[in-house]
């Protein structure tokens, strides 16, 4: 009988710049190895985002994956936007994700609200608030599509260039949030501010 591999993680505290994370792929076993420097909420999504390397683009030819706070010239653009996009789903996954966003919309009055929104999904989470960000804006789509009344298994995903290339113009939380504190009214909330942009 084969013996299984070994997974290893492990944590290191790292001087180099805007290090993250490593995902070492072995005959023995894999390795991710982490920046114990970054907090516990960036250590969730870090670790995630090695995971999705080791599971999804081991078959690249390539013997690691170093990730840092900013793309890097060697660095594939694509992989690390698909390993994001999947940590993103490890750590806050959608299914949970919108309910919760839909519950709190109404309530959406000022950018105070949406500040402590963020705040209180990232301690649910165990993510930092630039996760939950990046969640309302990749999601945006489907978020417009969960509260028009489609249920969770028949929401239709769409990437950016997706949407950019079907013509599909939508703004997220985000993006209403600043539109809402540039133009505040009294006693208006972001449930009146139209989600769907027509071109």
């Amino acid at each position: 009988m084969p013996q299984s591999k070994k997974h290893r993680i492990g944590l290191s505290s790292f001087s180099t710049s805007g290090f993250c994370a490593a995902a070492l792929l072995g005959e023995k076993g894999d390795t991710i190895v982490l920046n114990v420097r970054h907090s516990v909420e960036e250590l969730n999504f870090d670790c995630g985002h090695e995971l999705i390397h080791l599971t999804k683009h081991r078959g690249l030819g390539l013997s690691s994956f170093h990730c840092f706070d900013t793309l890097k010239p060697k660095q594939d653009p694509f992989i690390e936007w698909e390993a994001n996009e999947g940590a993103a789903e490890l750590t806050v996954p959608y299914r949970s994700f919108l309910p919760l966003l839909s519950d709190a919309y109404p309530q959406l009055r000022t950018w105070q609200d949406m500040d402590f929104l963020r705040y209180h999904l990232a301690r649910r989470y165990q993510v930092t608030e630039t996760v939950i960000a990046y969640r309302m804006e990749s999601l945006k789509y489907e978020f417009f599509q969960y509260l028009s009344g489609t249920p969770l298994e028949n929401l239709h995903f769409l990437s950016r260039r997706e949407l950019s290339k079907q013509g599909v113009s939508v703004l997220s939380l985000n993006e209403l949030e600043d539109r809402f504190t540039k133009f505040q009214e009294p006693n208006q909330s972001l449930k009146n501010t139209a989600l769907l942009r027509q071109r």
